[in-house]
């Protein structure tokens, strides 16, 4: 048969030119053609317990060591299970390539087996989603879809065959447009137009409290060493963000925290956003009261993609260019004219303040008493997470998966690089942290990988434990058993509503114990004191662990008391509420 070829073979072929080593997925009928081809392309099928845990694991992978995600998944059901997953990767601008089967093209319209339509159901939560029928076209899109993904803004992109262009053998001297040679290049923007970039610098070194917020763009372009260069040389307070957060480690003396950013951005006079989309998690940079945002400020933008710029916020400047290539064209201005201008100490200062201010404040959560001597406050575990990972394990990757979990870890964690921290991005779902540890792992091999999750999570996802035991990936799965779903919202606002059973689950459950059999490295935890000892002896088990921790289901996440949590029940009335969500919600409407 070297004469001829299938589409699964040459789907293939052109993953295993392009790099790829796995192959994130559940097969089925539709799809054996297309997983026989990338198998025998020596491509590591790694089956999940779960669809959707598969585009998770890509997603992962993909932000992780920036290179394409590759997940599968059968005709219908199976390509449909992936939907939430793939639009988590399209937020978080993940380059992922969905690879799907599909029914027969004469079963259209009829009800055949397992019928569905990626192109359709995946089209607004990908770059483009398309259906090949030809199977000398399969090579050329496999390609395309794979430059598509990785060129800025990067995404996931979808592309389903039905049998006719998996299965079916033709000649391969039929291929058609399939000359490329090697990797596909993807296009890179060059620096920005020179004079803007200049009023910036000269905006920034004229400012008296300048502040950057940086973003994804910084770790997409690789300009970690610019952005510390460049804020070192101006002394400007900086807060790095999302997958940019790290670019300048949390710990130096101009990194802002999310902890007192708010303070900052309200006294800041010129604030510059690079490669930092604005939207929800930033408040859409509303100003009092709906936010924290300085109404008199000023501000420049620096992206990639003209269409980043946040139209809601009065900009001076804008700056279309590569990220890496302007922040060097940034320095290169800047530093002959710096010479000889005074550091703004007072205004740096304010980071210490502000770090005072948040030690102070985590104190006193950690002070806080649990409800119960056998759970733990929420604050207290994100506290000695942290300590153990800044003592024992600077280079792990985080994922964040645990809705009250993570809210008292995330300001107490301490990222020394850009790409440390995974999370949801703006999908802000649950269940994606077991397939996302996966795929992390995989992306780092030999780095520790801490995947913070909730119980609500682990229910969702925690079959794919077993995907990592059984690939012998020494994932460490943290749960946050507290048996609710959002810990004190429903004692805040539901206590005298028919709702109060809405997100409570089971009570105590040591999900360690429920993973036991399948041969994880087990840990209990009630105490403070034994968390570190317990994460110490599940990073050097070497293998997929699950440490169990009760807390506290009572303590409310800082969201809960937020105007955009009060704003998600203002159609309730105060009376229906216990008396603090009462106080709340009379404040919020006033």
């Amino acid at each position: 048969m070297g004469e001829t070829t299938y589409g699964g073979e040459e789907i293939g072929r052109v993953l295993k030119d392009e790099g790829v080593e796995y192959f994130f997925g559940i097969g089925g009928g539709h799809m054996w053609g297309i997983m026989l081809g990338v198998a025998e392309a020596d491509i590591k099928l790694i089956t999940m317990r779960h669809e959707q845990a598969g585009a998770y694991a890509a997603d992962a992978y993909a932000r992780a060591c920036q290179k394409p995600g590759i997940c599968y998944g059968t005709a219908g059901p199976g390509m449909e299970n992936m939907v939430s997953a793939i639009g988590q990767a399209f937020l978080c601008r993940s380059p992922i390539v969905g690879i799907f089967g599909q029914h027969n093209t004469f079963e259209d319209g009829l009800r055949g087996l397992q019928v569905g339509s990626a192109s359709d159901v995946l089209r607004t939560v990908t770059k483009f989603a398309l259906r090949v029928v030809e199977g000398n076209n399969v090579a050329y899109w496999t390609r395309r879809a794979i430059r598509e993904s990785l060129t800025f803004p990067q995404g996931p992109v979808a592309l389903e065959f039905p049998p006719i262009a998996s299965l079916v053998r033709y000649k391969k001297k039929w291929n058609r447009f399939d000359n490329w040679q090697g990797p596909v290049s993807t296009p890179t923007l060059g620096p920005g137009d020179p004079n803007s970039v200049e009023k910036i610098v000269d905006r920034l070194i004229n400012a008296e409290t300048p502040m950057i917020m940086a973003g994804d763009g910084v770790y997409w372009s690789n300009a970690s060493a610019e952005l510390k260069e460049l804020v070192e040389l101006l002394q400007i307070p900086v807060n790095t963000r999302r997958m940019g957060r790290g670019s300048v480690p949390d710990d130096h003396p101009l990194a802002v925290s999310g902890g007192y950013r708010g303070k900052m951005l309200n006294k800041s006079d010129f604030i510059l956003t690079i490669g930092h989309p604005i939207g929800y998690l930033e408040n859409y940079a509303q100003t009092p009261p709906f936010g924290n945002w300085n109404p008199e400020a000023r501000y420049a933008q620096i992206t990639e993609d003209p269409n980043d710029i946040c139209l809601m916020i009065p900009t001076e400047v804008e700056v279309i260019g590569n990220i890496k290539a302007v922040l060097r064209q940034m320095i290169d201005c800047a530093t002959p004219l710096v010479k000889g201008k005074a550091v703004r100490k007072a205004w740096v200062g304010q980071i210490a303040e502000g770090r005072e201010y948040l030690r102070q404040k985590q104190q006193a959560q950690e002070a806080e008493s649990a409800s119960s001597s056998t759970c733990l406050h929420p604050a207290t575990v994100g506290r000695e997470i942290a300590t153990f990972l800044d003592s024992s394990a600077r280079d792990a990757t985080v994922i964040y998966d645990a809705y009250t979990g993570t809210a008292f870890l995330t300001d107490r964690l301490t990222t020394r690089f850009a790409g440390q921290v995974l999370d949801a991005g703006e999908q802000g779902g649950v269940g994606h942290g077991v397939g996302m540890g996966i795929g992390a792992q995989l992306a780092r091999p030999g780095k520790p990988v801490l995947v913070n999750m909730g119980d609500l999570g682990m229910g969702i996802g925690g079959m794919d434990v077993e995907t990592a035991v059984r690939n012998k990936l020494p994932v460490v799965y943290l749960v946050h058993s507290n048996g609710v779903g959002m810990s004190g919202i429903t004692e805040t606002y539901f206590a005298r509503t028919k709702m109060t059973t809405a997100l409570k689950f089971t009570d105590n459950v040591k999900y360690n114990v429920m993973f036991e059999q399948l041969g994880i490295h087990s840990e209990h935890v009630e105490k403070a004191e034994d968390v570190r000892p317990a994460l110490e002896r599940a990073f050097n088990s070497g293998k997929t662990s699950v440490v169990n921790v009760f807390t506290d289901p009572y303590v409310n996440n800082p969201l809960n008391l937020s105007p955009l949590m009060l704003g998600s029940i203002s159609m309730m009335s105060p009376d229906q509420c216990p008396p603090e969500g009462a106080e709340l919600l009379t404040k919020f409407r006033s």
